[in-house]
């Protein structure tokens, strides 16, 4: 891809408008101040179905993979390396969040941790996916 794609497509990708930027960090930051709370909850939600606590860690971490994407994305493009910092920041959260649980009452487990892992996963894989769709069929074809 040539230099000037490249330099394109950065112009492209960014949002213009920092008012949406400060909003989407917003969203970040409220979003994940609830999750801290929801995992640090001295008594679990009662779920009447055995895995549903791996289903809310998924859901949780995937939503969270793709409101950080989205925030990251509207300042710059989100390279590979990019995505796959997000991947180590909440693969690393997911482990504090986990290994700090028992200070709350809460059970620290490892499976909870694959799901949130997961969860990051797929979230990135929808953004990435979202993004790709958004790109123009023309540059598609040179990139």
């Amino acid at each position: 891809m040539s230099h000037a794609v490249l330099e394109r497509e950065s112009h492209e990708t960014g949002d213009r408008h920092p008012a949406r930027r400060w909003w989407s960090w917003g969203v970040v930051t409220v979003y994940w101040l609830g999750m801290f709370g929801g995992t640090h909850w001295p008594t679990p939600p009662h779920t009447p179905f055995g895995n549903a606590d791996k289903w809310m860690h998924f859901g949780a971490y995937s939503g969270l993979a793709l409101l950080l994407s989205i925030a990251i994305g509207m300042r710059r493009p989100v390279s590979l390396a990019v995505g796959l910092a997000i991947v180590v920041l909440l693969a690393g959260y997911g482990a504090f969040d986990e290994v700090t649980q028992p200070l709350f009452g809460r059970d620290c487990d490892f499976w909870d941790w694959v799901a949130d892992l997961t969860g990051v996963l797929v979230g990135i894989s929808c953004f990435w996916l979202a993004a790709l769709a958004r790109r123009p069929w023309s540059s598609r074809a040179t990139g």
